[in-house]
């Protein structure tokens, strides 16, 4: 049985602008968390100067987190869960997320425990 799964989605190439934009990012998390049936509790944000984010929503479940490099034209989110994600799952957030960041490439790896 799964006690927990971790998944890992590199972004590259991505628009500058929407890795800059806090209000989307949380929107996006919220929306990869709905995408997996899990329950967002609450968030926090930092906004580094000149650029970048940091995002984190808590879940029921466990969390999901984002770190944008707007300068580098990447980010990195991270979700744990104690709830399976299926591959099939998987693909969706990664096109998902591709199409929220104008990515020209996103990679998702799952760590299962």
């Amino acid at each position: 049985m799964v006690a927990y799964q971790s998944l890992a989605f590199r972004i590259q190439n991505a628009s500058p602008e929407a890795l800059n934009r806090l209000e989307a990012i949380e929107r996006s998390l919220a929306g990869i968390a709905e995408q997996a049936g899990l329950h967002v509790v609450n968030s926090v944000s930092h906004e580094f100067s000149p650029q970048g984010i940091s995002t984190a929503l808590l879940l029921r479940e466990s969390h999901i987190a984002m770190h944008t490099w707007p300068e580098k034209r990447s980010g990195y989110i991270t979700l744990t869960t104690c709830r399976p994600i299926s591959d099939g799952l998987i693909a969706s957030i990664e096109h998902f997320i591709q199409s929220t960041f104008g990515a020209a490439d996103v990679r998702g790896k799952a760590v299962v425990f």
